[in-house]
């Protein structure tokens, strides 16, 4: 009688299905970090690099669901900033390139610990850096790179252009003896 009942439950589990969904993996094409800059320049936006883990960090995964995900981050970071993750995860998967292309960056802003924001201005010069999980609102977050971008003025903000057709005189060069 038990025979019966376990071969009954076996053939009533593959009639109800078992099925599992076909599971898709989208790996993301790697960055053009050049074509970020350029874009940044033509545009004169500033540029937003985030470095996480954002499948293992802690505060990444708490950066993301408390303000990245937010659509008043969104609506904001669009039309000023080009927002680039530069993601190490462990369980998602990347490309070789897109991997080379991250660690390449990391090397290149001196990363060290996650997440790393550092923020360019539309000359690709880094004007802040803030590094752990900062901002536990979108509004503190925006506020922090608001405060950078006004304390690292660009040409575009300046005019030098305008400013260097206004002087009305010359500079000349001053001899290191006369200090």
């Amino acid at each position: 009688m038990k025979k019966v009942g376990v071969l009954f439950l076996v053939c009533a589990s593959f009639l109800t299905g078992c099925k599992r969904e076909p599971t898709t993996v989208s790996i993301e094409p790697p960055i053009d970090f050049p074509a970020v800059l350029q874009q940044a320049k033509s545009e004169n936006k500033f540029v937003l690099l985030e470095f996480t883990g954002s499948d293992w960090c802690p505060p990444c995964m708490a950066m993301h669901k408390n303000v990245f995900s937010k659509p008043e981050f969104k609506d904001y970071i669009k039309p000023h900033t080009i927002f680039v993750e530069v993601d190490f995860p462990n369980g998602k998967p990347q490309s070789d390139e897109q991997k080379k292309v991250n660690e390449e960056l990391s090397q290149k802003f001196k990363t060290e610990a996650f997440p790393t924001f550092i923020l360019l201005n539309p000359d690709g010069v880094e004007i802040w850096r803030e590094v752990g999980g900062f901002a536990s609102t979108p509004a503190e977050f925006i506020s922090a790179v608001e405060a950078a971008k006004k304390k690292s003025p660009t040409k575009a903000a300046l005019n030098l252009d305008s400013f260097a057709q206004n002087l009305t005189r010359p500079f000349a060069p001053v001899a290191s003896s006369q200090f």
